[in-house]
């Protein structure tokens, strides 16, 4: 469901992954917890009473929706589900009581193997929290420190901030993984050249790159000059040694 086609008296809660029974019951009981605290702190003089309205069972999305004698009631508990979100996703602390904090902790926290991402949607927006890959669960690879270079063509905050680097020899591409404080970084960067530093996973056989992690910095290159490689022909030229032949005929000479 997209943000703008929300009612804006609605709260979703999304998970992604293979999800469990007990995971997705864990999953609802801290989403219930969260809503009642939201509720308590900030409409503590007028209840509000929350309805499942919908339930998609395969995708795991719970759809529910409030309704209050004050006008003001629902709009800002909406509002504050969907700054705990954004809290949650950019790892900073949530502006909330602990009775608030507790269970949104605890609902990032049934993130695993089951749960590969959690999504707080609201009208006014929606916020992602995800399992990071770690190296280890991407076989076949090296890692090392080191630069990459290519187009940035793809940008993504779904699971996570992910930056598709296309490298200009193989055109294959390059998955550049950045921590949510990093988001600045991908700012302007589409359809540029860039330079990426940071640890990178080269494929055993080929050492070709493939991804990226701990990513340190991203820099905007100056595009490639039509012909620039003729200016490099002349500064070889210039710095080149002889050529064995003419040597040996030198040596000759001096003999």
């Amino acid at each position: 469901m997209g943000t703008n086609m929300m009612r804006e008296d609605s709260l979703v809660l999304a998970l992604e992954g293979e999800i469990s029974l007990e995971a997705f019951a864990q999953a609802i009981k801290h989403f219930q917890s969260l809503v009642h605290a939201l509720t308590k702190e900030i409409s503590p003089q007028a209840p509000i009473t929350w309805h499942i309205e919908d339930l998609q069972g395969a995708s795991a999305v719970t759809t529910v929706c409030g309704s209050s004698s004050d006008s003001q009631a629902v709009p800002g508990v909406v509002s504050g589900f969907w700054v705990v979100g954004q809290s949650l996703q950019r790892k900073q602390v949530i502006p909330y009581s602990e009775a608030v904090r507790r269970p949104a902790l605890a609902l990032a926290q049934n993130l695993d193997n089951s749960i590969r991402a959690i999504k707080f949607e609201t009208h006014l927006g929606e916020a992602v929290i995800a399992v990071q890959p770690q190296e280890e669960e991407i076989t076949g690879k090296t890692f090392a420190w080191g630069q990459v270079k290519g187009i940035a063509q793809t940008l993504s905050s779904r699971r996570g901030l992910k930056l598709t680097l296309y490298d200009p020899i193989f055109d294959r591409p390059i998955l550049c993984f950045l921590r949510e404080d990093q988001q600045e970084m991908m700012r302007g960067v589409w359809g540029k050249r860039v330079s990426v530093i940071g640890k990178i996973g080269r494929e055993s056989e080929k050492k070709r790159a493939v991804v990226v992690f701990d990513i340190q910095q991203i820099e905007i290159l100056p595009p490639s000059l039509p012909g620039s490689y003729r200016q490099a022909r002349g500064v070889l030229a210039q710095s080149a040694k002889p050529h064995p032949e003419k040597i040996l005929r030198r040596l000759r000479d001096e003999e």
